[in-house]
C-alpha cells in the first residue's frame, strides 16, 4: 500500500513539474513574441522617428488580419487593429454606401501590400488614405471617395479578378492600379489559392489566447523554411522576360479593356523598387539593395522592371493614364524604402502625390460633365 502511495506522489510531482515546466516556456514564449513580433523592419532606419509602440504594431496588426479565400485572397469584413481597420466590404479605411450616389465620385485604387498600406502607421497614411486627403482639400461640387481596395501578394492576375467579380458592382469611375512588383517578384505565374469557407490567419493571436507556445515555435522557427512562396526561378534568357512581360501587359489591357465597355476609367502606374531607385541610400536601404543585386535572381528582377517600364508606354491605347514611377524617389535622400518594395509614410505621400497630379485632369474633367 505503501508503494501504491508512494507511485501516486511521484505521478502527481512530476505533472506539477510538467505544468510548472509547460507555464515557463509558455511565458517565456509570449514575452519572446512580444519583444519579437517577426518583422525585419523593426530597428529599420526608416522608422527612426516613429516610437517603439507604434512600430510593433505596425508589425503585429497585419498578422492579426483574418483572411477570406473562398475565391481569392481577401479581407474578412469588419476588422479593427491598432493601425488598421477594415470595413464592411472587406477595404482597408472608412465605411461608404454600396450604392453610389449622384453626387459622388468613386476612386478605387488596386495593387498589393504597398497599395493596402503594409507598414503604414495609420489607414490615412497608406497611398489611398494621402490620395483621400489631397481630394479633400478641394472644393468640388462632388464628393471624392479614394477607397483602397489593395491586398496583400496580388498580382496582375488578382487584381484583374478582382475588378472584373467585386469592384465592378460598386460602379467606379475610376480605378488607378499602382503594382508591377509582385509580377516581378512572382514572375507573374497565376497563384492557385485553396477554395473552401473562409479561413483565419493562423497566426491570429486572439484565436489562441491561452496556449500561444505552437505559435511562437512555427512562427518563429518552421515557417522561415516552409512559408516561402514555392516559384522556380524564371531562366535568364529573352523568352522567359517576354513571357512575365507579357502576362502583366496582358492583364493590365484587359482591365482597361473592361473599364471601356463597363463605363469607368483605368489609370495604371509602375511602382518604385529598391532595386530600380538611384536615390541616395541610407544605411539600411544600401545593406539592403546589395544583397538584392549580388543575387542572380536580384539582377533577373532589375531586367525585368526595366522591360515592365518600356512596356507601359504601350497602354496609351487602352487605358486612360499609365505612367512610369519606377524613379520618383531619385532625388530623395531620407530613408524611404525599409524593403525590397515596402516604404515609409513619407514615401507613400511621395507616391499618393504622384499620382494625384497625373489623374486631377481626368477627375475634374469628369466631375465638370
Amino acid at each position: 500500500m505503501s508503494v501504491q502511495v508512494s507511485y501516486k506522489k511521484q505521478f502527481l510531482v512530476m505533472l506539477l513539474l510538467f505544468l510548472v515546466l509547460i507555464i515557463v516556456v509558455e511565458i517565456t514564449a509570449r514575452t519572446y513574441d512580444f519583444l519579437n513580433p517577426g518583422c525585419g523592419f523593426i530597428g529599420n532606419d526608416v522608422f527612426d522617428h516613429t516610437n517603439w509602440y507604434t512600430t510593433y504594431w505596425i508589425c503585429v496588426d497585419p498578422y492579426l488580419i483574418d483572411w477570406d479565400y473562398s475565391e481569392i485572397r481577401q479581407y474578412i469584413p469588419n476588422q479593427n487593429h491598432n493601425t488598421i481597420n477594415i470595413n464592411s466590404h472587406g477595404f482597408r479605411g472608412f465605411e461608404f454606401s454600396e450604392q453610389k450616389f449622384d453626387d459622388t465620385y468613386r476612386i478605387f485604387v488596386v495593387g498589393g501590400s504597398t497599395v493596402f498600406g503594409y507598414g503604414s502607421t495609420s489607414d490615412k497614411t497608406s497611398i489611398p488614405g494621402y490620395l483621400q486627403n489631397e481630394f479633400d482639400k478641394l472644393d468640388l461640387n462632388k464628393k471624392v471617395e479614394v477607397i483602397n481596395a489593395g491586398i496583400g501578394f496580388a498580382t496582375s492576375f488578382e487584381e484583374e479578378y478582382l475588378i472584373k467579380k467585386k469592384l465592378m458592382q460598386y460602379d467606379p469611375d475610376l480605378i488607378v492600379i499602382f503594382d508591377g512588383g509582385n509580377d516581378v517578384y512572382t514572375k507573374n505565374k497565376e497563384i492557385i489559392l485553396d477554395h473552401g469557407n473562409p479561413v483565419k490567419n493562423p497566426f491570429q493571436i486572439g484565436t489562441y489566447d491561452f496556449y500561444l507556445t505552437p505559435i511562437v515555435i512555427y512562427k518563429n522557427i518552421v515557417k522561415p523554411f516552409n512559408s516561402q512562396l514555392k516559384i522556380d526561378d524564371v531562366l535568364d534568357d529573352t523568352n522567359s522576360y517576354d513571357y512575365v512581360t507579357n502576362n502583366w501587359e496582358s492583364n493590365i489591357k484587359k482591365i482597361c479593356k473592361l473599364g471601356k465597355n463597363n463605363n469607368f476609367k483605368v489609370a495604371i502606374f509602375l511602382q518604385p523598387l529598391l532595386i530600380s531607385t538611384e536615390k541616395t541610400l541610407s544605411f539600411d536601404e544600401k545593406e539592403m539593395k546589395y544583397k538584392e543585386l549580388e543575387s542572380n535572381k536580384g539582377q533577373i528582377n532589375k531586367e525585368l522592371l526595366s522591360k515592365f517600364s518600356h512596356s507601359i508606354q504601350s497602354f496609351t491605347d487602352e487605358c486612360h493614364i499609365s505612367a512610369d514611377l519606377t524613379n520618383i524617389f531619385d532625388k530623395k535622400s531620407e530613408a524611404i524604402f525599409y524593403d525590397w518594395i515596402h516604404v515609409s509614410d513619407n514615401g507613400n505621400g511621395i507616391i499618393a502625390e504622384n499620382i494625384y497630379q497625373k489623374i486631377i485632369p481626368l477627375v475634374l474633367e469628369d466631375i465638370s460633365k
